[in-house]
């Protein structure tokens, strides 16, 4: 998949220059990063520099680097004062263009937690269930209802010969890996 990064250019509270630079976008780099390679960047900057009140608004207390699923796989190692200050000039940068800070961090952390979400068979083995609350917690940060969103995970829905057929996926299917 090709994606697009735009550089926005700004002088004195102006825009200045643009470009639109093309490059090949992995698209499972977040679920599956390579061996001792990191996650993009700015998962580890929001990490570090999120405050305790914006840290508890994205549901994101108690998780570290360490404990979450997309970020724990490959290099761990962090210079937390290095990431706070580059995403404090990121968040910076997303005031200066008008672009709402809690919108996009919101998607990330719902990113990040969608990655600690596991699925397991109830006891009779016929429905799902997930352990902990991160699909509420995705949830609320989409703005979506949780079971909408549990439907959404956990089954497939696609027209086979004119005829819509829904299927529900089983636990070692849906887990992140």
């Amino acid at each position: 998949m090709q994606g697009h990064f735009i550089e926005v250019q700004v002088t004195d509270g102006a825009l200045y220059r643009t470009k639109i630079h093309c490059y090949f976008l992995d698209q499972t780099r977040v679920v599956r990063p390579l061996t001792n390679e990191k996650n993009y960047h700015i998962f580890y900057q929001m990490l570090a520099g999120l405050n305790q009140e914006e840290r508890g608004k994205l549901h994101l207390d108690g998780y570290s680097v360490q404990n979450l699923r997309y970020l724990n796989r490959g290099d761990v190692s962090q210079n937390e004062a290095q990431d706070a200050t580059r995403f404090e000039a990121w968040k910076t940068c997303l005031s200066v263009l008008g672009i709402p800070f809690l919108d996009v961090v919101r998607v990330l952390a719902a990113v990040l937690l969608l990655g600690n979400v596991q699925f397991t068979a109830d006891s009779d083995h016929h429905q799902l269930e997930t352990k902990g609350g991160e699909v509420k917690a995705v949830a609320s940060l989409l703005g979506v209802a949780s079971g909408a969103l549990f439907q959404g995970l956990t089954s497939r829905t696609r027209s086979v010969r004119g005829q819509i057929v829904k299927t529900t996926s089983d636990a070692g299917t849906v887990s992140p890996p």
